[in-house]
């Protein structure tokens, strides 16, 4: 079946492309955005366990919420910084998907011009390839947005665990007439953080399911 006669849901528009692109460009920002957080609690969290030092009451809860805080704060980077990383390759691979689609659309009006049977043939051929690679670049994007919505799971639940850590520090912080405030201060910071980490997850998955709103493509 050649590309002209395939059915409009097996075949790639240029619109969707495009809507690709935006959303991965869109993706490509919010991670940025959750690097900047994930390094903010990562500075937090370096604050904390010198706090945690100079603690005189219950400094050993304070020493294990730091410690917890700080490799939470490292897993996160981590994992952020993946997630930056895909979100650049996805962008790079949207771009390239959709200078292949503007292509086939070109040649498909271009093969409507085309009147002697031989030459209607070759240019068939190149769209049915070009068609290929568009399905196959379309696809795979979606595929590694699957990936992308994993890792930003995995996020989702270190920012509970720091949820958490930020609760104790606060029920601690009571208890510490000296560096009580210092503690509170270093909990509400968390929990300011967290807050922004879930609106940008909150974001980018509202972006992952619309990019998921048409069903995979048969190449």
């Amino acid at each position: 079946m050649s590309v002209t006669e395939r059915p409009l849901a097996e075949r790639v528009s240029l619109d969707e492309m495009i809507g690709l692109y935006d959303a991965c460009i869109q993706l490509r920002e919010i991670s940025k955005h959750q690097l900047d957080l994930a390094e903010a609690m990562a500075l937090i969290a370096t604050n904390a366990e010198i706090a945690a030092a100079k603690s005189t009451v219950n400094q050993g809860a304070f020493v294990v919420l730091a410690y917890e805080t700080g490799q939470i704060a490292r897993h996160m980077g981590q994992a952020v910084s993946g997630l930056q990383e895909d979100a650049d390759q996805l962008a790079r691979a949207s771009l390239l998907g959709l200078e292949k689609t503007r292509q086939l659309d070109r040649l498909h009006e271009g093969l409507s011009g085309v009147r002697r049977p031989s030459n209607q043939a070759l240019v068939g051929q190149v769209v049915e390839t070009l068609h290929g690679v568009v399905v196959k670049t379309f696809t795979s994007i979606r595929a590694k947005l699957d990936h992308l919505a994993e890792g930003q799971q995995a996020i989702a639940k270190q920012i509970v665990r720091v949820s958490r850590i930020a609760t104790y520090l606060r029920i601690e912080a009571s208890r510490d007439p000296g560096h009580g405030a210092y503690f509170l201060n270093i909990a509400e910071d968390l929990s300011r953080l967290c807050e922004a980490a879930h609106t940008e997850g909150a974001s980018m998955q509202r972006v992952l399911m619309r990019a998921h709103a048409r069903p995979e493509l048969a190449a």
